[in-house]
């Protein structure tokens, strides 16, 4: 493995020098390095996995809250909890993660890393994904075509993250798992304070009514949108890249995907939804 190690770690540093394109592979390689061979589980870490825009920053904000006891004394939530797969290119060291370590991610069931660590999963109904996920393309990285391509592109697994089918199906299939926490976006939406006694119940985490009163205070959508530079993971780059701030929390609503799309896509999702999850069972959107 330290072999192996050695030898990723000269070929990225090639890659690295010559730029580019090969910039990119270099943090392909740097981001499989970390994933594969320095990043060792301990039991006390959390995982906070979602499909893009899928609530993973709601999640973060609502952790972080029920661990500090409300603390708000922070630049941005990653300094927190940060996310998994940037850790390569960034200035956080796992060494000087204080205990627990909880880490965001978007990495597919198979491609996680595992062991006696804790994950919490959230699910979000997929037409309302597709449409956020849209609009952060647009603003973020800079999509110029229309939606319906981009509905086409999300169908055929065929954006940043790939499947949403395959993402959730991966996950589904372990929520049985002692150190597996399944959630529906919707729930949290819906039964707050029942969703949130069940997330302090998995993670051992002592919680009274004054905690979760807090908890529920700063984790409110109109509280976060207030203070957004503190979730907005671009927003350090935000004028470099020509992009309006104040964008990355849109609506923090569900169900506003059925309402914009017209009966032809609705169809068409459904169909891929039958094909991937066989069962409308798992369908809980």
């Amino acid at each position: 493995m330290k072999l192996l190690n050695i030898t990723l770690l000269i070929v990225q540093r090639v890659f690295e020098f010559f730029g580019g394109i090969s910039q990119y592979i270099a943090q392909t390689i740097a981001s499989l390095r970390f994933i594969k061979l320095i990043y060792k589980p301990i039991p006390t870490d959390v995982f906070i996995v979602t499909y893009p825009r899928s609530c993973t920053t709601w999640m973060q904000m609502i952790i972080y809250q029920l661990i500090s006891n409300g603390d708000l004394e922070f630049n941005h939530i990653g300094e927190k909890i940060p996310f998994f797969e940037r850790i390569p290119f960034s200035n956080i060291r796992l060494k000087g993660l204080p205990n627990p370590r909880i880490f965001k991610t978007h990495l597919p069931y198979d491609k996680i890393p595992k062991g006696k660590c804790k994950y919490i999963y959230i699910m979000r109904n997929g037409m309302d994904v597709v449409l956020s996920y849209y609009h952060f393309y647009k603003s973020y990285l800079k999509y110029h075509n229309n939606f319906d391509a981009f509905f086409k592109k999300f169908l055929d697994g065929k954006l940043q993250s790939k499947s949403w089918f395959n993402h959730v199906l991966g996950w589904y299939k372990v929520k049985e798992n002692e150190n597996v926490l399944f959630l529906h976006y919707e729930d949290l939406k819906n039964n707050f304070d029942a969703t949130i006694v069940k997330i302090s119940n998995f993670l051992g985490i002592e919680l009274n009514k004054d905690k979760l009163k807090i908890v529920k205070q700063n984790s409110e959508f109109d509280f976060m949108k207030n203070y957004e530079e503190k979730f907005d993971h671009a927003n350090e780059i935000l004028l470099t890249m020509g992009i309006k701030p104040k964008n990355f929390l849109r609506k923090g609503t569900s169900d506003y995907g059925k309402i914009e799309f017209d009966d032809k896509k609705i169809q068409l999702f459904e169909k891929k939804m039958d094909e991937i999850f066989k069962s409308k069972t798992i369908a809980k959107i």
